[in-house]
């Protein structure tokens, strides 16, 4: 019973992930300029890097949220599994550089489906989703049903909406001249 609910929710969560990389992976494949320009002004990357980073970030993320849904899907364990483990692993990454970007360089922009500036909010929804993938691609697969891909995208939703409600709630209403 506890294992049941435990993968459950380690699949919601990292099925939730997935889904916002692959809505991250659009943008960065419909504008890879734009991400590029966005590495410039973080500056934390070579030119190099930022170069490379541009065009590979896009089919990666892309790429991990198929391989993981159509391992749920299918089901395929071990592509399900493997892809939960790159998904882990990528979301750790996300989250330093977010980290690392809020100390370094705060007002920086964040690159998070065009959410403004870098801020905690966006480290914590990288962060929040690492353990659970990693969970997930140790328990192996839940089997695939509509409670679960419901809950992923609800998830989902609301992971990418915390940014926006966060810089919503701070910013301050204009004063009268």
């Amino acid at each position: 019973m506890v294992r049941d609910v435990l993968t459950w929710a380690a699949w919601a969560l990292t099925l939730a992930g997935g889904l916002l990389l692959a809505g991250a992976a659009l943008g960065h494949l419909r504008d890879p300029a734009m991400l590029r320009a966005t590495l410039a002004a973080q500056g934390l990357l070579p030119a190099r890097s930022r170069a490379l980073v541009s065009v590979t970030l896009g089919p990666v993320e892309l790429g991990l949220a198929v391989a993981l849904l159509l391992g749920w899907l299918l089901p395929l364990p071990v592509v399900a599994r493997v892809a939960a483990l790159a998904i882990a692993l990528l979301m750790v990454v996300f989250a330093g550089y977010l980290a690392l970007l809020l100390r370094r360089r705060p007002g920086a922009p964040c690159g998070c489906f065009g959410s403004g500036t870098v801020s905690a909010t966006a480290v914590a929804r990288a962060a929040l989703v690492a353990p659970f993938a990693l969970l997930a691609a140790v328990l192996g697969p839940a089997d695939p049903d509509l409670v679960t891909a419901a809950s992923a995208v609800l998830v989902a939703a609301m992971l990418w909406l915390l940014p926006q409600i966060s810089a919503l709630s701070s910013a301050r209403p204009p004063t009268a001249a």
